[in-house]
């Protein structure tokens, strides 16, 4: 997936690339056994779990050969985050291409389960799960193509140098770095619940931001990144800069839980939380989509990250600082296959990074 993929300068196999780099973020949260944790659900018990996954395996995709893994990303693998713009373009760049892997993988999966899986139901029950799949599948042809667009974007940025085509915002905090992410989002609504676009309706083209929680020397960082020219996605950001600073880091992880299944933990600190707090965040992961409401701050946050709005990283950015599970109105996507839900969780695969169908 690098720009510059070909024969005569690729080098070494395809390997599996790291969307969270396993030295930096990764290694924060890793137990003795180096494993980091994130949900997924059991299929034996058909329950929603906490599991544990070796941090080689956690947050990867097959995208770079090994040649252009090490010399494209070395600015993220090599030194800390600081938040330069250069750093902000290629985190979100790694995340852009692993949600087109993703999609791309789930169309194929999605065309297999149209040839097999309603075998053996009645014709009414076989005509809903037919329409289901294919609408499922054009909602995320529909992404394909508004992700290839951006993913266009970075190609030219890093040919050409030329960073200064997207836009970044990094909000600083410092604390305990227990929880990691990142994902690409095509947006719908904001953090106070505004709407900018239907994403049932593929007739409207939506936008994309990607975002991702980094480690630093303090502490962390929440990075937004998304191209210069866009309509709403300043907007957006926006959204989250208003949100008063001793809130932003329990909202956001909220929306990290609701929006993208790419969201690891240290298990000291789920063991931490309580179960109301257990029972929230299951609730966020298992909502198919979020059809609007503001955010608000859970009543036991759930982390205590600190942040200082002049810690902001005001150099790469031109946006000034503005003055449950609680989502006021969410929401679960009901599907007329149903009973394949559980079967393909590959339905949640980037979380909310998808057109809804």
């Amino acid at each position: 997936m690098h720009p510059s993929v070909s024969p005569d300068v690729c080098r070494g196999k395809i390997i599996d690339s790291h969307t969270i780099q396993r030295k930096g973020p990764l290694a924060k949260i890793i137990d003795s056994s180096k494993h980091v944790y994130h949900l997924d659900r059991n299929y034996k018990t058909n329950t929603l779990e906490m599991q544990s996954l070796g941090w080689r395996k956690a947050s990867t995709f097959p995208g770079f050969c090994s040649f252009h893994d090490t010399d494209l990303f070395k600015d993220l693998e090599t030194e800390k985050f600081t938040g330069t713009k250069k750093q902000c373009v290629l985190q979100s760049f790694r995340t852009v291409c692993s949600e087109l892997y993703k999609k791309r993988a789930l169309i194929e999966s999605l065309k297999h389960q149209r040839r097999t899986i309603d075998a053996g139901r009645d014709l009414h029950r076989q005509i809903e799960i037919q329409l289901s799949i294919r609408a499922n599948i054009e909602g995320n042809k529909k992404s394909i193509e508004e992700l290839e667009h951006l993913q266009s974007c970075f190609y030219h940025a890093i040919i050409s140098e030329s960073w200064d085509s997207f836009d970044s915002e990094v909000y600083f905090f410092e604390g305990e770095l227990d929880l990691i992410s990142t994902a690409v989002m095509q947006i719908d609504y904001d953090f106070e619940g505004k709407q900018y676009v239907n994403l049932f309706d593929l007739e409207q083209d939506a936008e994309s931001i990607t975002y991702s929680i980094l480690d630093t020397e303090s502490g962390g960082a929440i990075v937004f990144c998304w191209p210069k020219e866009t309509e709403y996605l300043k907007c957006f950001v926006e959204s989250f800069d208003r949100v008063r600073d001793e809130n932003k880091s329990d909202i956001f992880v909220q929306y990290c839980f609701l929006s993208s299944e790419n969201t690891f933990f240290s298990k000291i600190w789920w063991d931490k939380l309580s179960p109301e707090q257990h029972r929230q965040i299951f609730a966020l992961y298992q909502c198919t989509f979020y059809n609007g409401g503001s955010f608000e701050p859970s009543e036991l946050p759930l982390v205590g990250w600190k942040f200082e709005s002049t810690k902001k990283n005001t150099i790469m950015t031109k946006i000034r600082h503005n003055e449950q599970h609680k989502p006021t109105s969410t929401a679960l996507l009901v599907l007329c296959f149903s009973a394949t839900l559980t079967q393909n969780e590959q339905l949640r695969s980037g979380g909310l990074s998808g057109r809804y169908t």
